[in-house]
């Protein structure tokens, strides 16, 4: 994808834009009421930003009405899906006030909205409650488009949860919608920090993913549809951190990729920082107290670091930047963690992404593996992947993820050979 602007100046509403709009190929947006959205949004305006998609979402949400009420199924499907994400991007602006109630009603009309085109769907969907000490995570699990219970033999799952600001209604746009018509189940999920399990049970992210994601396996293992050999786990950015630390834990994967995830959690907030600023609070020159009232002073004038502290804050329950701190520093895959993972492992990087390069960040994941089965993916601008996430490219990122997939899991495909005129 192209460097610069493409609608907005603001570097984290440019992104976002991006992200919306790439999951147009599974119908999650149309080209042209996206760009007319955006070009009524005030760049780095948060309610303005919410507004617009908002208002957006209900006149798409509207058509799918229309549409269900002639008969239409896959026009209601594809407005309902539309209409989802325009929701969940609408509410992603609005974490600096974590008691807004305009926060879970959004998510939740995104969720409703979702929820709707499952009706519509020609492939078997569930959800599910997976048990989670003493509470359950809520998940989608998408069967095979070619599968039917009773009749068809078990088959490979992809689990899939999200990372720092994602719901599990998105995730279907980032891997069940590649990977059903693939053949393969795909489970997706939330944990701790993410989408419902933040908003309605306020739990919080927790490092150790291996608690999490245990307990997931556990759940697929007593599923007579899912082939207990093949079960791979997918995530993205922070995701792809913690897929690649329950990896490390989880011995029963028999697959992992992380699409872009990081190393070090605190290496990528401390670049976004002046380094002079940064040292004389390392050295106890500034105390956390005027660290904290500088960095919110700081954020006043830059949306993207207003948003990305605030939803730190509201994801991880920590009052301020100082104590923020602390807990993302034990995010990172360092003193022998990665070294720990068993299993094929798919690491990939985006040349491009706004929050940090490969070398920094991808990179070293990949180099600290010691399993026997590893690949490096760097995916370049012109490889349509090279935005953060594959937002964008997620075309390309589903034909080269599955084709590696496919090859650590042993699944055969008909080949075709085609004359290239």
């Amino acid at each position: 994808m192209p460097t610069g602007h493409f609608v907005f100046k603001d570097p984290t509403f440019e992104f976002e834009f991006i992200r919306l709009l790439g999951y147009a190929p599974f119908d999650g947006a149309d080209i042209a009421e996206c760009v007319a959205t955006a070009l009524r949004i005030t760049d780095g305006d948060f309610e303005s930003w919410y507004r617009e998609w908002c208002d957006t979402a209900q006149q798409v949400k509207a058509q799918g009405m229309a549409a269900s009420r002639h008969g239409d199924e896959v026009g209601a499907r594809n407005a309902f899906l539309r209409a989802s994400n325009y929701y969940r991007s609408a509410e992603f602006f609005l974490h600096g006030n974590p008691t807004d109630p305009r926060v879970v009603a959004t998510w939740q009309l995104s969720v409703d909205a979702f929820r709707l085109a499952l009706g519509f769907f020609k492939t078997n969907v569930e959800l599910v409650e997976i048990p989670y000490e003493n509470t359950t995570l809520p998940g989608y699990l998408f069967y095979s488009s070619d599968y039917h219970k009773g009749k068809n033999e078990a088959r490979p799952l992809l689990i899939h949860h999200g990372g720092f600001d994602s719901i599990q209604e998105e995730c279907y746009f980032m891997s069940a919608a590649g990977a059903i018509s693939r053949g393969y189940h795909t489970l997706i999920f939330e944990g701790p920090g993410q989408g419902g399990v933040l908003r309605k049970q306020n739990i919080r992210f927790r490092p150790d993913w291996e608690a999490v994601v245990t307990p997931v396996v556990d759940w697929a293992l007593k599923r007579e549809e899912i082939d207990p050999l093949k079960i791979a786990l997918m995530g993205t950015s922070l995701g792809g951190f913690l897929a690649v630390r329950a990896a490390a834990f989880e011995y029963r994967l028999a697959a992992c990729i992380s699409i872009d995830g990081f190393y070090d959690f605190w290496e990528v907030g401390k670049a976004k920082m002046p380094a002079a600023f940064m040292s004389l609070w390392e050295t106890g020159m500034l105390s956390d107290s005027m660290v904290s009232s500088l960095v919110a002073g700081i954020c006043k004038y830059s949306p993207s670091l207003r948003w990305e502290i605030a939803h730190t804050l509201y994801s991880f329950g920590v009052e301020n930047f100082a104590d923020a701190v602390t807990e993302i520093k034990r995010y990172n895959l360092k003193d022998g963690v990665a070294e720990k993972v068993r299993c094929p492992t798919l690491i990939t990087g985006a040349e491009k992404s706004i929050y940090y390069t490969p070398e920094s960040q991808n990179r070293p994941i990949y180099d600290h593996l010691t399993c026997k089965q590893k690949t490096y993916m760097l995916f370049a601008e012109e490889d349509a992947g090279g935005v953060h996430c594959k937002m964008g490219g997620l075309l390309l990122c589903h034909q080269k993820c599955f084709e590696w997939l496919d090859k650590q899991l042993d699944i055969k495909r008909a080949t075709r050979e085609l004359i290239n005129n």
